[in-house]
């Protein structure tokens, strides 16, 4: 009952300190929008844009302290998980490296395969191999319109 294990994680006093809502996204493995969790930790009244708006080193930046927050819930809630969300952690990573100046096609790859990971059942994070098509799709032939390119 994803009500009930709600209630015991916002009890538990070790539990990372998340905004319900990613909890209850967490708990029903559902898509987590990393710019609303760096919002709510780092923010406190500036709109959620930088991640997809601005590309220089520090957006690279707020997007890893957002994993960092969210691969902490997921390992919290899910400890059997850590392994599959750290190899996934180093996949995005090493991807961020090989587009360069154009790290708005990393964060969209994520967000499609987290989206997609939300709707299927057995497929892991770190099952990359079935994300071949996307990562060719979002990282080697993007399709045809205006990038942000990251300032060097």
């Amino acid at each position: 009952d994803p009500k009930l294990v709600k209630k015991k994680v916002l009890a538990s006093q070790g539990r990372p300190h998340f905004p319900t809502s990613v909890w209850s996204n967490i708990i029903s493995n559902t898509y987590v929008d990393l710019n609303k969790l760096f919002d709510f930790h780092f923010t406190t009244d500036r709109p959620s844009k930088r991640l997809v708006q601005h590309f220089g080193q520090f957006d690279i930046v707020t997007n890893e302290c957002a994993w960092d927050q969210y691969q902490e819930a997921v390992v919290f809630l899910y400890p059997h998980r850590a392994r599959d969300v750290t190899t996934y952690a180093k996949h995005i990573v090493e991807t961020f490296i090989v587009v360069g100046p154009f790290p708005d096609r990393v964060i969209k790859y994520d967000k499609r395969i987290r989206s997609c990971l939300a709707e299927s059942v057995g497929l892991l994070l770190s099952d990359t191999a079935a994300f071949n098509s996307d990562y060719t799709q979002f990282i080697n032939y993007p399709k045809k319109r205006k990038e942000t390119k990251r300032s060097q």
